[in-house]
């Protein structure tokens, strides 16, 4: 059994086969609109679980190379920016991407098992986004993943 799912405008937005029962292939929407997608396997983080960071980065047109930013907010006013995290009292940080042509995956935060944190309980936020070469403005979609940490 095959079946696909299309937006409003006919786009293809998902492609399933179901296979034996329960078991489903399901291949992601197709690559329309440039931007980025942050992707956590989780949004709610416990000591011992494996948290990773991914940027889905998605590119229609011809390869460009691009200015990516990934900021990390633990609401105390300041930021963080990748891949150095650097503090936003310090300065900021980004990534000279160039971005192939359909999608592709970038590592953010490679897994790691989330160390114990007490009784620590706190949500941060991760925002990225693509900016024109000269960061003056935003390029494509924007993305925001919230993460609670603790219990």
């Amino acid at each position: 059994n095959v079946f696909a799912v299309t937006d409003s405008m006919g786009a293809l937005f998902l492609n399933a086969q179901l296979n034996d029962g329960a078991t489903a292939r399901i291949d992601p929407r197709t690559c329309t609109a440039f931007g980025v997608d942050l992707m956590a396997p989780e949004t709610h983080v416990l000591p011992g679980d494996t948290f990773f960071l991914d940027a889905e980065v998605c590119n229609p047109d011809e390869p460009v190379t691009l200015p990516l930013f990934v900021l990390l907010d633990v609401g105390t006013g300041e930021y963080w920016f990748y891949p150095s995290w650097i503090s936003s009292r310090d300065g900021i940080d980004y990534e000279n991407v160039t971005v192939i042509s359909g999608s592709s995956t970038r590592a953010i935060l490679p897994a790691f098992t989330w160390p114990d944190t007490g009784d620590l309980s706190l949500e941060v936020h991760f925002f990225g986004a693509f900016t024109d070469p000269e960061i003056t403005q935003i390029i494509g979609t924007v993305d925001q993943v919230a993460v609670f940490i603790g219990m």
